[in-house]
């Protein structure tokens, strides 16, 4: 994974980063803790955050790879520990279990701050390279009316929401005017 070369302060690279803030959101009373056995203290997290709060303003990619972990490991906590499933000689077992997996979401879970980044650069790019700034974002033309269906849909519901996120998206539209 090319980002993962890549760290930040105190040598915490995204993979470790992810890890972090998702036990820092799963268990805030834990904080000390959690942050004690990464070897940090508070200031050193924050330098840590600041590091990767402006390299996603930076970087769309890095920002919807950070969203595409944190959901991988949401789906891994929310996982029980399964026993392994005995083998039938047929198979089939595994294969009414592959069927009644969910459908993976065809976008990533962002915040409404990322959102409004990706909105904005949506926005920003020109008709003729609009293909290309979709490819950037890793985002199908598919994934993205998925993507701004869920969004709309979920800003009809939720005012203050809709409000955060028009908020949002002035700043980013007006950062790069």
């Amino acid at each position: 994974m090319p980002f993962e070369a890549e760290t930040g302060p105190h040598g915490i690279g995204l993979a470790r980063y992810v890890e972090l803030v998702f036990a820092l959101q799963s268990r805030p009373e834990e904080e000390s803790a959690i942050l004690g056995l990464a070897k940090l203290d508070e200031a050193a997290f924050s330098s840590v955050r600041a590091h990767f709060d402006k390299r996603f303003s930076a970087s769309a990619r890095l920002a919807l790879e950070f969203a595409r972990l944190m959901e991988l490991e949401t789906k891994r906590a929310a996982e029980p520990a399964r026993p392994v499933p005995r083998r039938t000689p047929s198979g089939t077992a595994e294969l009414a279990a592959a069927r009644a997996a969910p459908a993976p979401q065809a976008f990533p879970d962002l915040t409404v701050e990322q959102y409004a980044w990706v909105a904005a650069t949506l926005r920003r790019a020109p008709a003729d390279d609009f293909a290309l700034a979709l490819a950037k974002l890793r985002l199908t033309p598919a994934s993205r009316a998925a993507l701004e269906a869920h969004w709309r849909a979920r800003m009809a519901a939720d005012a203050e929401l809709q409000r955060a996120f028009l908020a949002a998206l002035g700043k980013h539209l007006a950062a790069r005017a």
